[in-house]
């Protein structure tokens, strides 16, 4: 199972590393629809916003075009999540 939802997540990794602008907005709808749609990715989301509240705070409240980071893996990769969340 974990194997079969690594390839999917990689699968649709490749697909928005490899979109031009036109097409990047909607493959992030599909990326967050197939995301959403599995609950082991939900898990972890909602895990690494509980052990980082302030991520949200971080970029909701952040200067426009400057750019935001974690001072761990585990906050960049939240702030990461909101970001991309976002668009």
């Amino acid at each position: 199972m974990i194997r079969n939802l690594r390839r999917k997540l990689q699968d649709r990794r490749s697909r928005l590393n490899s979109a031009d602008l036109t097409n990047f907005f909607v493959l992030t709808k599909q990326f967050f629809a197939f995301f959403d749609s599995e609950e082991i990715l939900r898990s972890i989301a909602r895990e690494m916003l509980a052990k980082c509240p302030g991520a949200s705070l971080d970029v909701d409240h952040g200067e426009p075009g400057v750019a935001l980071y974690g001072l761990t893996e585990l906050d960049a990769a939240t702030v990461g999540y909101v970001v991309f969340r976002v668009l």
